[in-house]
């Protein structure tokens, strides 16, 4: 009787203990933009399930934030230029058609890939380096940032860095807007 109770005891604590440490089921990802499609890198292998929350960061500085749902995405071949920065995950890359309508002079952008069954709310800011995008999910709050180093794209939780941070090498050089505790 007295182990049963200790052993009851030792899974609740814990899971408490992993409640306050472990971020939301969320996962995040780059999303890069053309005219005709929207690709998106993650470590997640399948979006069946979720709902995918994309922001971007518009020439005429205006946040253009949707939700889709994440089977509307296919799975293509991955994009051997994002990685896993955190914990060397596989990254696993999607594709959206877009409809005319969806057109935006964007680039990149944040992902953050939550349930279906979960409820989203969220508040980007503006005209800040890195790119804050904050939400409520399940009324927990979690931070997501958006920044450029010399050549490449880096998309993280700064409360969760060491599990949630994903880099997008350009190839190209960029003008770096992150700070120098991105890299540690």
């Amino acid at each position: 009787m007295i182990k049963s109770i200790f052993f009851t005891l030792a899974i609740v604590y814990s899971s408490t203990i992993l409640a306050k440490v472990s971020p939301a089921v969320v996962a995040i990802g780059i999303v890069s933009l053309s005219p005709e499609d929207i690709s998106l890198s993650t470590t997640k292998n399948s979006l069946s399930d979720d709902n995918v929350l994309m922001c971007f960061d518009t020439p005429d500085q205006k946040r253009k934030c949707s939700s889709l749902p994440g089977s509307k995405f296919v799975e293509v071949i991955t994009n051997d230029s994002v990685t896993d920065v955190s914990s060397e995950k596989e990254i696993h890359t999607f594709r959206y058609i877009m409809n005319k309508s969806d057109n935006t002079d964007a680039v990149y952008g944040i992902a953050v890939i939550y349930s279906s069954k979960q409820k989203v709310d969220y508040k980007m800011t503006l005209n800040t380096y890195p790119s804050e995008l904050s939400i409520l999910l399940d009324d927990k709050k979690m931070n997501f940032n958006l920044c450029t180093s010399v050549e490449g794209v880096h998309v993280y939780a700064p409360q969760y860095k060491n599990s949630m941070h994903i880099y997008l090498s350009l190839g190209y050089e960029v003008s770096p807007t992150c700070s120098n505790d991105v890299y540690q």
